[in-house]
């Protein structure tokens, strides 16, 4: 993704008022490319993460792919070995 195609999460969690609603507002607007809604939604969870409960020098270290990569990694991992 380029830079750019972050906006609207960051414009969407701005906007929405719970994390449910972001992500049904996101998967409504077709915004992720072909994949399950399980794998869907977590991925929508972790930029509602990043983009909400960070602060802004927790986000500023950190790089917003790697971050959604990385939530989305250890919370499958997590469900595998729970």
């Amino acid at each position: 993704m380029a830079k750019n195609d972050f906006k609207i999460f960051k414009k969407q969690a701005r906007l929405s008022k719970t994390k449910e609603k972001y992500i049904d507002v996101l998967l409504a607007m077709n915004v992720l490319p072909q994949c399950n809604e399980p794998m869907a939604r977590m991925t929508l969870e972790a930029y509602w993460v990043y983009y909400t409960e960070l602060s802004d020098s927790e986000r500023r270290m950190r790089d917003v792919t790697r971050f959604v990569h990385g939530y989305v990694s250890k919370n499958i991992q997590d469900k595998l070995f729970s």
